[in-house]
């Protein structure tokens, strides 16, 4: 009786353990599958980041160099008396605007005045001189003619001696009359030099422009301009305003870059602005500065610049016509140069290019790219290439 009985619980104990054996599978299985389902829906999907990018597009570019510059006088000059005398009056004085060969100032010369007097009268009396010298000449040609006449009618009548004294005192008067004229010339000579020194009496503006200066006073005593002397000095300053001479020094490094014509703008130290044309420059280096001088015309009609003012002069020495440009923050500061190109995938990629030049908000792209090509612009801190993006479209700075 007790043996069936074991038989029967042993088997009932294997049936239980084999339950309980499969049901701990099921259990794993399904704390696995709900593991993996939990796991796969957690885990986040890649995000799409949003950058900012540029088209490569075609511009001109230019860059810009500034100078220092000063205005200068078109024409500046100080007035000197070629002969000496009294400073008999002066009719201008600083700021006043003259007109070529307007009298300025007259100088007293009283000795001059007389010395010109006498030349002239000696002229008029060496005119007299030449008068009767032609007319005594007129006279022994005269005789000198008819004593050849008779002698040709009838040779040997006339003693030789005497044809020869009449051709002898032809030819002197012929000379007479030949120094009479050289000494009217002479004469007259003196008197027109003299006359030109009595012109000179009156000091005159060689071109128009405005008294800058003025150095004496009536009733002065000025010295020749031509004299060697320590107290020869200068009536006025006359300077030409109305045009002036804009000077910019230009170094070294961008003297074969610039051309006669090259556009110069002027920036004022009133905020204003203008623009002109180099119009010549020196040709030579200051050894001292390594810089030349180039010059620029600026219209003053209305007198508003000051000459000896200075302003900014700036330039832009090298060009280039329509070339692919990005800006420069889109380009690493690398020692190889790239950028981060958006591909068709919208996945950036890092594209080596060679740059060329360089402005202040652009920079030339010779190889690396084609226009059209969407590049990102600002800092890589957070980017990599591959990484998916969107991009926002920048035009002139703004999103567009």
């Amino acid at each position: 009786m007790n043996k069936p009985t074991h038989l029967f619980n042993s088997t009932r104990s294997l049936v239980r353990s084999n339950l309980i054996w499969r049901l701990a599978t099921l259990g794993f299985l399904g704390a696995t599958l709900w593991l993996l389902r939990t796991t796969h829906a957690a885990a986040p999907e890649e995000k799409t980041v949003e950058v900012a990018a540029v088209r490569v597009t075609r511009r001109d570019l230019a860059n810009r160099v500034e100078f220092g510059a000063e205005f200068r006088p078109y024409q500046e000059v100080d007035l000197h008396a070629k002969v000496s005398g009294y400073l008999t009056w002066i009719s201008v004085d600083i700021g006043d605007q003259v007109k070529e060969g307007q009298v300025i100032a007259q100088l007293e010369i009283p000795e001059l005045e007389d010395d010109l007097a006498e030349a002239q009268a000696l002229a008029e009396r060496n005119q007299q001189e030449v008068k009767r010298a032609e007319a005594g000449s007129r006279d022994t040609h005269l005789l000198s003619e008819r004593l050849a006449s008779v002698e040709k009618a009838r040779p040997n009548l006339i003693p030789q001696q005497e044809l020869d004294t009449a051709n002898a005192r032809d030819e002197g008067a012929q000379a007479g009359v030949a120094a009479a004229k050289l000494a009217v010339r002479e004469a007259q000579a003196k008197a027109s030099r003299l006359a030109a020194m009595v012109k000179y009496s009156k000091i005159t503006a060689p071109f128009s422009g405005v008294i800058t200066k003025r150095f004496v006073d009536p009733g002065a005593l000025i010295q020749a301009g031509t004299s060697s002397g320590s107290q020869a000095g200068p009536i006025v300053r006359l300077s030409q305003l109305n045009k002036l001479r804009f000077d910019l020094v230009v170094s070294i490094q961008y003297i074969s870059t610039i051309r006669v014509g090259d556009p110069v703008e002027i920036l004022f130290r009133s905020g204003e602005s203008a623009t002109v044309k180099i119009s010549r420059f020196t040709h030579r280096v200051d050894s001292d500065t390594r810089s030349m001088i180039a010059e620029a015309d600026v219209d003053n009609s209305d007198l508003k610049i000051t000459p000896g003012s200075y302003a900014s002069a700036v330039l832009h020495p090298d060009h280039r016509s329509q070339v692919l440009t990005v800006p420069l923050q889109a380009v690493s500061g690398e020692t190889t140069p790239s950028v981060l190109r958006i591909n068709e995938r919208n996945e950036l990629e890092t594209r080596p290019v060679k740059t060329g030049l360089e402005t202040p908000s652009l920079i030339e792209i010779t190889d690396g790219l084609k226009e059209g090509d969407l590049v990102m612009v600002g800092g890589r801190d957070r980017v990599y290439s591959g990484l998916k993006v969107h991009a926002k479209l920048m035009v002139a700075g703004e999103v567009k």
